[in-house]
């Protein structure tokens, strides 16, 4: 059996470690958004019109929770729809290779 990185080490290069590490940039990132939204940065990245958090009839409760949970959950299903997708397909070419490998009894 071929042992893989994450196997021998403990690190985190799995499944779960990619959404640590997804996790921990976008809660790196959401207070640049925030600070964008307090001192109204005027930069095309923050207006509202780039999906950012800076316009007119922006509110608090859009700017510091709308954004973040709307973007938090597009990213979840986004990673579940490619996820689901690219699984499928190593799975189908693993099935394929493995029937491929046995010689007929």
């Amino acid at each position: 059996m071929a042992s893989g990185h994450c196997r021998d080490c403990g690190c985190l290069e799995g499944g779960a470690g990619a959404v640590a590490r997804t996790s921990l940039a976008r809660a790196l990132v959401i207070p640049t958004y925030w600070l964008a939204y307090i001192y109204q940065w005027q930069v095309s990245r923050f207006l509202v019109s780039q999906g950012g958090v800076v316009g007119p009839n922006v509110g608090p409760v859009r700017a510091f929770l709308g954004i973040s949970l709307a973007a938090g959950i597009a990213w979840v299903i986004d990673s579940l729809i490619i996820g689901g997708t690219l699984g499928s397909i190593v799975m189908a070419i693993m099935t394929t290779m493995r029937r491929g490998e046995r010689s007929p009894a």
